[in-house]
């Protein structure tokens, strides 16, 4: 069976390449010319790689036509700045969403309806509500990035019905795990941690449903699975549960062994937003339930951090 994966250099799509390549599928991944790819370490020699800008539409249907993937995963997501979008970055990071479905659509066309569309949506589309979210309610986007995987998710929707293309669309809770980039709490965390240091943490509490990497590699496995999932179908791939920031670091310092918040806190204002508990699809629907607990993932993401490749990513900047 083969899988495409689009984005598979990044921090998602690469822990997806590396759980299909363990598997035993026939990986392609697709990879920004300039992508490092570290992160497909030690599976690089068994995954084909394709280096290509998703938004040139004629280069990617040729892949698709090379390849005739069974399925494809949509991974890639521009990073978020760190000081947030100004208005040139809020049109540049939108068309390049837009644009990347709207090429990676044209190039399915080609596959002549024959594959499953796996999108990699997020709980951020809901917002606020104050209640466990079902993916029957409504899309209420609180941030610009919820708002960009909202009409992503639209488009995505509108395309499947259109060709009639088998699709599922998994919405994600905070991911976390090993080559996650800069600038997210867990990360930056596991970085302080090995300079000695400690860091300013924001001092809202920010609630999210955190899920590490492997599970959501694990969730798109399932999704690729015809036998297991009906079409249209979205899911969720979360925990259920929901930690404040501060949560976090109470299971960081315990991990670590030592303080890691600094007693002032950051005055940077969170730009991802709360994530609500997400309700989990039945096992008729979706057969898919995760199996990494958060102190275990953060233990193993500490466990790594201290690996030669950890430490080599985390304090040298390899990739961001």
């Amino acid at each position: 069976m083969s899988l495409l994966v689009l984005g598979g250099g990044g921090a998602v799509g690469s822990a997806i390449v590396r759980r299909a390549a363990a598997a035993g599928l026939d990986v392609h991944a697709v990879l920004r010319p300039s992508t490092d790819p570290i992160r497909l370490d030690p599976c690089h020699t068994v995954v084909t790689i394709h280096r290509l800008d998703i938004a040139d539409t004629a280069r990617l249907t040729e892949v698709v036509e090379q390849v005739r993937p069974r399925h494809v995963v949509a991974a890639a997501f521009p990073a978020h700045p760190a000081t947030g979008w100004d208005a040139d970055q809020r049109g540049a990071t939108a068309g390049a969403v837009i644009g990347n479905l709207l090429s990676t659509s044209e190039a399915l066309r080609s596959a002549g309806g024959d594959v499953r569309f796996v999108l990699l949506g997020s709980l951020m589309v809901y917002g606020r509500g104050g209640r466990s979210r079902h993916p029957d309610h409504p899309t209420r986007p609180q941030t610009f990035r919820g708002a960009l995987k909202a009409a992503e998710s639209a488009l995505a929707f509108q395309f499947a019905e259109e060709t009639g293309t088998e699709f599922v669309e998994l919405r994600l809770g905070s991911v976390y795990g090993p080559f996650q980039p800069r600038r997210r709490l867990i990360t930056e965390l596991m970085r302080t941690a090995l300079l000695g240091e400690r860091l300013r943490v924001v001092a809202e509490p920010v609630l999210r449903d955190w899920i590490h990497f492997d599970d959501v590699a694990g969730a798109c496995l399932v999704a690729t699975d015809a036998k297991r999932s009906r079409s249209p179908l979205v899911a969720h791939v979360a925990s259920g549960e929901v930690h404040s920031l501060r949560d976090i670091v109470s299971i960081a310092e315990r991990v670590v062994g030592r303080p890691l918040a600094h007693d002032e806190p950051s005055k940077a204002i969170d730009r991802y937003g709360d994530v609500e508990p997400a309700l989990l699809a039945p096992p008729e629907e979706f057969d898919w339930r995760p199996t990494v607990t958060l102190d275990d993932g953060i233990a193993e993401y500490w466990d790594w951090a201290r690996s030669p490749i950890g430490r080599h990513y985390l304090l040298d900047g390899a990739v961001r």
